[in-house]
């Protein structure tokens, strides 16, 4: 299941709610951003190019994954269908 499914889900989404609103819960989201991997410097020398583009890749994917974690206790945001308004006349 992705989180697109997921959030088809209304009691799915209310019980995660009330997941991340507990405080115990709280914590341990406040742990796993304490814990991110950009916290961790790379080496003042020998590290490349490569090594920071690597690095960055996996902030990336780490904050993404806390991002979609909060995502499940929330609806998804509805995106309604744009309206044409340019003329057929050039």
């Amino acid at each position: 299941m992705n989180l697109k499914q997921w959030q088809t889900d209304e009691n799915l989404i209310r019980q995660a709610k009330e997941l991340l609103e507990s405080e115990l819960f709280g914590e341990i989201l406040n742990v796993l951003r304490e814990e991110q991997p950009g916290k961790q410097p790379l080496p003042d020398m020998g590290a490349t190019g490569f090594d920071h583009a690597y690095a960055n890749g996996i902030e990336v994917g780490y904050l993404r994954a806390i991002e979609n974690l909060e995502q499940t206790a929330k609806l998804p945001m509805r995106q309604d269908e744009l309206e044409a308004t340019f003329s057929d006349v050039n």
